[in-house]
């Protein structure tokens, strides 16, 4: 009786969850490599960390008519907004010794700005978090119902890695999968639940 409830259980969690987590899975392939992407261009300074404030003010105010906006991104790129000697608007990555600009600043591609919005929230905002937040603690619960499997059929966690009895091929690959799979599936739903 124990083993049904934890086989039903671990069955009717992954059919509510595939779909989701195929969604989620492809979006997040795609935000990674546009993560990469992103800190491609040379737009870091040679010695960033050891430049101060008070060596950058001087260099832009001799730069730029008005400075309005200056700001250090999470690739450790300086963005500038200001008004050139012109009255043209600047924005742009910048050296902050010299304040040349050495990049255009290019907003999100379509793709990429609807692939995040689907990603994060499945269109729908708040709700959407929440589906996604369920959905991650939805395979944690999959992945826990699935050790308990895996517990059963091996006799006991000392047997977990021994060998595996071949029923049929598609049972024999599930588990053996299942097991070298366990930590890495266990540890994107954690994250994804405490994400939400």
């Amino acid at each position: 009786m124990t083993l049904s409830i934890w086989r039903y259980a671990h069955l009717i969690l992954a059919l509510i969850s595939t779909v989701f987590l195929l969604i989620l899975s492809i979006t997040g392939v795609i935000l990674a490599y546009d993560a990469i992407e992103e800190k491609i261009p040379p737009y870091k300074v040679d010695d960033f960390e050891q430049i101060t404030l008070a060596q950058s003010l001087p260099a832009l105010r001799d730069a730029y008519f008005e400075v309005l906006d200056i700001k250090i991104d999470h690739n450790n790129f300086v963005t500038l907004s200001a008004i050139d000697e012109e009255g043209n608007p600047v924005h742009a990555y910048i050296n902050p010794l010299t304040g040349e600009k050495i990049g255009d600043i290019k907003p999100k591609s379509q793709f990429i700005q609807w692939t995040t919005a689907l990603h994060r929230s499945l269109f729908l905002k708040e709700p959407g978090r929440a589906i996604v937040g369920v959905v991650s603690f939805l395979l944690m619960l999959i992945t826990i119902s699935g050790f308990m499997l895996i517990l059963k059929r091996q006799k006991g966690i000392r047997h977990f890695f021994d060998k595996v009895n071949k029923d049929f091929f598609s049972q024999y690959f599930h588990v053996v999968t299942g097991r070298w799979l366990l930590v890495p599936v266990l540890v994107i739903a954690l994250t994804g639940t405490i994400i939400f």
